[in-house]
């Protein structure tokens, strides 16, 4: 009996070496996959710098941080109306699935009373927050 409980921790000794084993070259070729990865990424941002000097690209803002802006988003939304709305919710609903008949966003939009729509519209456009509605009755 004593020999066998000393076998059966030698054979358990061994096996949890090899696991260690397994598992230190594991983390160390993802260690090393990360390296790699984060060099790629800097010389790929280099090369991108070097283009955008090279083509005169670096004056004024960036793309990415106009569309960031809120106030530019704002300024779009400004000019629309509850058709254009309804067109683009429905343009949308349609890429998200095909053929599935009308879309619930753009029959929300459409049952929506104009005075919602307006509303929402005028806060876009003011900046301030009108209260209509219910909350406007009750007060």
């Amino acid at each position: 009996m004593e020999g066998e409980l000393i076998f059966l921790g030698f054979i358990m000794l061994i096996g949890q070496i090899i696991l260690l084993q397994m598992w230190n070259a594991n983390w160390f070729k993802k260690e090393n996959f990360k390296m790699q990865r984060d060099t790629v990424k800097a010389e790929n941002r280099i090369k991108l710098k070097k283009m955008e000097r090279e083509l005169g690209l670096t004056k004024g803002k960036s793309a990415s941080s106009e569309i960031k802006d809120e106030n530019s988003i704002l300024d779009l939304l400004k000019g629309i109306d509850k058709d254009k709305i309804g067109d683009i919710l429905g343009m949308l609903q349609e890429g998200e699935s095909e053929g599935g008949g009308g879309g619930a966003i753009t029959d929300i939009i459409n049952n929506l009373p104009p005075e919602v729509i307006e509303g929402f519209l005028s806060g876009l456009k003011n900046g301030k927050k009108q209260e209509t509605g219910f909350k406007a009755q009750v007060d």
